[in-house]
């Protein structure tokens, strides 16, 4: 069963990537600022936060764009040119705009703040900041053919500002809620006015919520940001806002096939390759399938499955190579309560038992039974060295009770092989 588990996940690694492309043009761009100044206050996961929508969004087939630290020009030019591509990309195109980092509002304005800026006096910063609004319009009246998903993961709550001509330093403000284009849903990751948290290892809050429930199939988009909506709002408290009008179904990770659907009419994007594959190698002892796996689907999150069932397997693998640690023969010493157990012979002769008390060294017992030249008592020493593995001995065997004095506690040792 496992073989062909294992020789079903081979197979689907072959499988053309051609036939799984979508239907409709797929367009992202993700913005990660985070290197600021120390007065505008450097953020620890925006380039995390787009490195792991980058890997997601790549296996629901979207073509990426990154940009990271980017100043008011870079963030004007590459807004442009996603708007120009998302033009180009005919009807029925869908566009995803994520952008992280410092962002603040003034009055009912919201801005995106560049990493050039150096202050944190309003007048100024706004000045050098870029307009929400300026975002979504554009996208609006440029590309109106396609449908926009835009997310705002900003308004950090480490942004503090200077009003013009105040020493005083004043909390940021969040976004607030701006007009609903057609064809558009605009999501911010924390509620109107409200601040969003930078906290988390390896990717923010909202980032990595966002990761996991968009490559769910069968889910409606408006939907599965609700959904985003909840899980962010019970893991840290909070509250993200969504907005959207005259939006149209769109199904990010592909509709729910029905189960008496062909399989290959079943597949509808990489991820569910992906998907089906790691369902039949998960389990793979094989650290060369799992490596095939790696190379065959590294733009989705079940490589990094893959990578880390190859670093347990390796792990696994040292731990078997590994010798065995010995316990040191010394765990024996002390004073030992000995019984001499010899067995009825082939030809009739009897049996004997006798106990005495010995004394262990070193793993090696000394003792003596009998009392020397007392008539009709045998009197004999005994010198033998204790191995905790002896065979089973049929003339001879020595069965230790360890008994160490005064204590009135006992436990039976091993039979032992006397030498």
């Amino acid at each position: 069963m496992v073989r062909a588990a294992i020789a079903w996940a081979l197979l689907l690694l072959l499988l053309p990537a051609a036939a799984l492309a979508q239907a409709e043009k797929r367009i992202a761009l993700l913005v990660g600022n985070q290197a600021y100044s120390a007065e505008i206050g450097v953020l620890a996961n925006p380039h995390n936060d787009i490195a792991l929508l980058e890997r997601t969004l790549k296996g629901l087939g979207f073509e990426v764009a990154t940009v990271r630290d980017a100043d008011l020009a870079a963030l004007t030019r590459a807004v442009n040119a996603y708007a120009r591509r998302l033009a180009g990309g005919g009807q029925n195109a869908v566009g995803f705009f994520y952008y992280s980092g410092h962002g603040a509002a003034d009055g009912g304005t919201n801005y995106l703040i560049p990493t050039d800026v150096k202050t944190t006096e309003t007048g100024g910063l706004w000045d050098q900041s870029l307009r929400l609004t300026e975002i979504t319009r554009k996208l609006k009246s440029e590309a109106g053919n396609a449908t926009h998903f835009v997310v705002f993961d900003a308004c950090r709550n480490t942004l503090k500002l200077k009003k013009a001509g105040a020493r005083a330093l004043v909390q940021s403000k969040g976004f607030v809620p701006v007009v609903q284009e057609s064809g558009m849903l605009i999501a911010y990751a924390t509620a109107e006015g409200e601040l969003a948290s930078d906290v988390g290892d390896g990717a923010g809050p909202y980032a990595r919520v966002l990761a996991d429930e968009i490559v769910k199939p069968g889910v409606e988009a408006v939907t599965m940001f609700r959904r985003v909506q909840v899980r962010v709002r019970s893991a840290i408290g909070q509250e993200p806002w969504l907005g959207f009008s005259a939006l149209g179904e769109v199904h990010l990770a592909g509709v729910q096939v029905e189960a008496s659907m062909p399989a290959a009419a079943a597949q509808t994007s990489p991820l569910r390759e992906a998907e089906r594959a790691w369902a039949l190698a998960k389990d793979s002892n094989s650290v060369a399938v799992l490596e095939a796996f790696v190379v065959r689907y590294r733009d989705t999150f079940f490589a990094d499955l893959a990578r880390v069932r190859i670093e347990e397997l390796k792990k696994q693998q040292v731990a078997i190579a590994s010798p065995l640690t010995v316990q040191p023969i010394s765990r024996f010493d002390g004073t030992w309560q000995v019984t001499v157990v010899c067995l009825r012979a082939p030809d009739g002769a009897h049996g004997y038992t006798w106990q005495f008390i010995a004394q262990v060294k070193d793993g090696v017992l000394h003792g003596r039974y009998g009392t020397v030249r007392e008539i009709g008592q045998i009197c004999s020493r005994l010198k033998a060295k204790l191995r905790p593995t002896a065979p089973h001995c049929s003339r001879l065997m020595a069965l230790l009770v360890r008994q160490r004095v005064p204590s009135v506690r006992s436990h039976r040792g091993q039979l032992l092989n006397m030498t």
